[in-house]
């Protein structure tokens, strides 16, 4: 069977969905038009090199309504690469390094991006805590055909909410607009908290970094972190060298006891997440769910905190943000979480970002500019410090 393609978004591929988004029954789809989108969409008719229609688009649905008015509403599509093509980037940024390479291939099936093609259409058909829904943008399709590789999601166009995609510049933050993404953080990670059994059923959640993961994946992270002291060596001072070999030494130690686990973002960045108005209240808005998975709530937190603070923070102001995430959580869940086991569970969460989530910050900086990377790295090693 073909690949999806561009004309596959006819309006028959749209009208039964839009008709229940609407609310209207009596709907008919006259026109589709993909918009001219500066950034992602426009890279990704190339991506990769791929004769593949990936990447996430403005559309423009051309209706008439059940009353019988002409009207239109501008969506966002989003088309994604199977996870070996979405994995190519990252390959490409090893190619100095052989050894890399040959550890990569024999652990990359290990990597978050595993599955990633269809795991964010699973959580959109599944999850439908209201809870979740209200921090997520809304869905109008879900759509998952294995054998053209089509892995299609259709959700409503949010605009440019405040502090949307500010990764390489958060000097709009201020520490309230880092309490309300907490907050909201706090509602999504309520959904399944101490409820990993009936996430581990969903395989599709996998692969998770548990403790056997741990085992299995620690050659790739010693060969990743060797890697990235070689090509960035303005970042890596000895003083993040021997954090990482501290952190390695102890990585397959399992997690802290005290806190339970549930379903994260992984992802939690400010190039996935901004602030929007619901019910008049500016709330957070998190998307691009494809490296979700089940592990400790402070893994979001220890992200979202390393990309967003300045290296200058206070010791008052992280502990005032860790706080505030577990008494978010005990108010959403009803349970009591004792602060000590939470600022532990804090700790191996900014461990676990600087072995599994900085590399590959770091590797980007070879085929991408981006001035992020220095200030994750001193906001990081400020945080180990303060906590």
């Amino acid at each position: 069977m073909p690949w999806f393609a561009e004309s596959d978004l006819t309006p028959d591929f749209f009208e039964q969905d839009l008709r229940r988004y609407l609310n209207d029954a009596g709907l008919s789809v006259q026109s589709v038009e993909v918009l001219p989108t500066v950034g992602a969409g426009t890279i990704s008719r190339t991506q990769l090199r791929l004769r593949k229609f990936i990447g996430t688009f403005a559309v423009r649905i051309a209706y008439r309504a059940g009353d019988g008015r002409e009207r239109s509403i501008d969506l966002w599509l989003k088309s994604k690469p199977i996870d070996e093509e979405s994995k190519l980037s990252l390959r490409s940024s090893m190619l100095g390094s052989g050894a890399l390479l040959r550890t990569w291939q024999r652990h990359h099936h290990l990597h978050e991006l595993t599955g990633s093609h269809e795991r964010e259409n699973l959580i959109a058909e599944r999850v439908t805590d209201p809870r979740f829904l209200r921090h997520v943008p809304r869905v109008v399709k879900s759509f998952r055909v294995d054998a053209r590789e089509a892995y299609v999601l259709l959700f409503e166009h949010v605009g440019q909410m405040p502090l949307m995609d500010t990764f390489e510049d958060v000097t709009g933050w201020t520490l309230e607009h880092a309490a309300r993404v907490i907050r909201g953080l706090a509602q999504i990670h309520s959904v399944y908290f101490d409820q990993e059994s009936e996430l581990l059923s969903m395989d599709w959640l996998e692969p998770v970094p548990g403790e056997t993961y741990r085992w299995r994946s620690l050659a790739l992270w010693e060969a990743l972190a060797e890697h990235v002291w070689e090509v960035s060596p303005d970042l890596c001072t000895p003083a993040l060298a021997a954090l990482q070999r501290s952190t390695l030494r102890d990585f397959t130690s399992s997690r802290p006891r005290g806190v339970p686990c549930t379903l994260i973002h992984n992802n939690a960045t400010p190039r996935n997440l901004g602030l929007r108005e619901v019910d008049g209240e500016s709330t957070l808005c998190i998307y691009d769910w494809e490296v979700a998975t089940i592990d400790l709530p402070q893994h979001d937190l220890a992200q979202f905190l390393c990309w967003t603070l300045s290296p200058d923070v206070t010791r008052e102001q992280v502990a005032s943000l860790v706080g505030l995430h577990r008494t978010e959580l005990e108010a959403a869940t009803g349970r009591a979480i004792d602060a000590g086991a939470w600022t532990e569970g804090f700790r191996f969460a900014l461990r676990d970002v600087l072995i599994r989530k900085v590399p590959f910050l770091l590797l980007s900086r070879l085929y991408r500019n981006t001035s992020a990377a220095k200030r994750v790295v001193s906001t990081l090693q400020r945080l180990v410090e303060l906590v």
